[in-house]
């Protein structure tokens, strides 16, 4: 797994944290913050399959880590 910043940062806000299988890079979920609201984008299989808002950013991670379950990532690192 590898973390990186910046990989999805709308409205120039700053990723807050980006993972993803580092041997196909295939599978990612990102939290960003910005303007008041959190987004978590999931990556499956190569393509953005959703981008969730959040206004808490408790509900916010707890969607992201759940994503990182579900696509069997291993680790979460917050940038």
């Amino acid at each position: 797994m590898e973390a990186t910043t910046g990989a999805f940062a709308p409205n120039g806000g700053e990723a807050m944290c980006s993972i993803s299988n580092s041997k196909t890079q295939s599978h990612g979920v990102e939290l960003v913050e910005g303007y008041g609201h959190w987004l978590v984008r999931v990556v499956e299989e190569g393509r953005e399959t959703r981008v969730a808002d959040f206004e808490v950013e408790d509900y916010a991670i707890s969607f992201a880590e759940g994503q990182r379950m579900r696509l069997g990532l291993k680790d979460f690192k917050r940038c």
